[in-house]
């Protein structure tokens, strides 16, 4: 759980400024390999967000009394998670304003 909510993080913060990158990339080919790689991550990201949804569901299974805490915690992974997926939107729209096709 904590994997996600700290380290994983940093990976949020990388998909975003790889996304700036994606406009000062000319070749189309690249391009796209970057923006798949965004969404590749994104992938990681959302995988990350069940494993901690599970755990959450866990502990609150253990001991009714972390409810409280567990649901902040859920709140929290859930804004991550929701980065994440706005990164690869905007990825989408970059490659689309450069290209004209969409993904």
């Amino acid at each position: 759980m904590h994997e996600f909510l700290a380290g994983d993080g940093l990976l949020l913060i990388e998909i975003l400024r790889e996304n700036i990158e994606l406009r000062a990339v000319l070749r189309e080919e690249l391009f796209r390999l970057l923006v798949l790689r965004l969404d590749e991550r994104d992938d990681r990201v959302d995988e990350l967000f069940e494993t901690v949804k599970r755990d959450l569901v866990d502990l609150i299974m253990q001991n009714p009394k972390n409810a409280d805490q567990a649901i902040l915690f859920m709140m929290i992974a859930k804004y991550l998670e929701r980065i994440g997926d706005h990164a690869v939107n905007i990825g989408e729209w970059v490659e689309y304003a450069s290209t004209g096709v969409r993904g």
